[in-house]
């Protein structure tokens, strides 16, 4: 059984009902529908992100049509989980434009080059891993995967380039090993993050990251 089929018969089940009143409509929605009576009823479909289903609930399609006025043929584009991806993945690439933004304006400055080398990493982490959930896009997932490692080599180039000043040499090594293990340099990482540990400026000021740094050691 083909998984449109199956999808079809789970979500065979009894409807919720909630009257309808095309009148509230938007002038283009009464234009392109019948402007009749009936029911909304309760739909679902498999989001084009994940698969999963994608509730469009009777109650949610009367707000839609009669208060926001939206076509009736609008329903929403993915699911609850993809759609919280899409913001936090919106707002760590605004995040990553504003530190490469700062970068340009000032590129001696080694703060701002350490700040963009971290959100380059932060980034890939928070965008293109979590697309490893979505099997459907496998195609679109290795293109992302290349894209995101080219993100992680200038992370690496940053950071290197950070340590010529003594403000960033630590925690430059901490990132900079954070970005080997994604590549999978597994040497390059554990000498950074090795090196980073035995920092007595990092002990002082950077607990949490030398803590970080420990537990990645330790998972090798």
């Amino acid at each position: 059984m083909g998984p449109s089929k199956r999808f079809r018969i789970e979500h065979a089940t009894e409807r919720a009902r909630v009257p309808r009143d095309p009148t509230q409509w938007s002038v283009a929605g009464q234009r392109s529908y019948s402007a009749i009576g009936g029911f909304y009823e309760d739909k679902a479909f498999p989001c084009p992100r994940c698969g999963n289903p994608v509730d469009f609930p009777a109650s949610m399609q009367r707000t839609w049509f009669e208060e926001l006025k939206r076509h009736p043929s609008a329903r929403p584009a993915v699911c609850g989980k993809c759609h919280e991806l899409g913001r936090s993945e919106r707002n760590l690439e605004m995040a990553l434009r504003s530190a490469l933004r700062a970068s340009r304006a000032r590129p001696q400055d080694t703060e701002l080059l350490l700040a963009l080398a971290r959100q380059r990493i932060r980034y890939f982490e928070g965008t293109e891993l979590s697309r490893s959930d979505f099997p459907t896009v496998a195609r679109w997932r290795h293109l992302s995967w290349r894209s995101g490692s080219k993100n992680l080599r200038a992370a690496i180039a940053e950071c290197e380039r950070a340590r010529g000043n003594l403000s960033t040499s630590s925690e430059a090594l901490y990132w900079m090993g954070r970005a080997h293990l994604w590549l999978d340099d597994r040497g390059a990482a554990h000498d950074c993050l090795s090196a980073f540990v035995l920092d007595r400026r990092a002990q002082d000021s950077l607990a949490e990251l030398v803590a970080d740094a420990h537990l990645r050691l330790n998972q090798r």
